[in-house]
């Protein structure tokens, strides 16, 4: 279908403006879905230990003196907070030691990562225990 429509010059100005929003707006969906993407290949990846193998990025890995690396799965380096700590920790006391190592990570992200490998693990289980405390709060820790 070759059809081909005449604009007039004076109102070409409103069809380009009009594509321009229409460009910002498949941008925003875009990156939307690119973030969604990115929390879904984490979560299945900290929950089977697989990877999906897809990096649209280059991400600089780097591993701390003291074993944390920033390679590790969400829940690995749950685990190696916990472990540090001693004792068990809320998520969001996990989640501010995992953003003392790795600043550039989003706190939401994190949170959510973490809180859903940490539900699923205790809920099997086998290495992490899950302790209510008061109100709706929880702390979580190694078995």
């Amino acid at each position: 279908m070759n059809d081909l429509i005449s604009i007039p010059s004076s109102h070409l100005k409103y069809l380009m403006h009009g594509y321009k929003i229409r460009l910002e707006e498949i941008d925003k969906a875009i990156e939307t879905l690119r973030k969604e993407r990115e929390e879904i290949v984490e979560i299945v990846s900290s929950v089977d230990g697989s990877e999906l193998g897809i990096n649209h990025g280059v991400v600089h890995s780097f591993t701390e003196d003291n074993g944390y690396s920033n390679n590790m799965s969400w829940f690995a380096k749950a685990k190696f907070i916990l472990k540090k700590a001693g004792k068990p920790l809320t998520t969001s006391q996990i989640v501010d030691e995992i953003l003392s190592y790795e600043q550039g990570i989003e706190r939401n992200l994190a949170t959510r990562n973490i809180s859903s490998i940490l539900g699923v693990k205790s809920n099997e289980g086998k290495e992490i225990d899950r302790f209510k405390i008061e109100g709706k709060d929880q702390k979580f820790g190694l078995k």
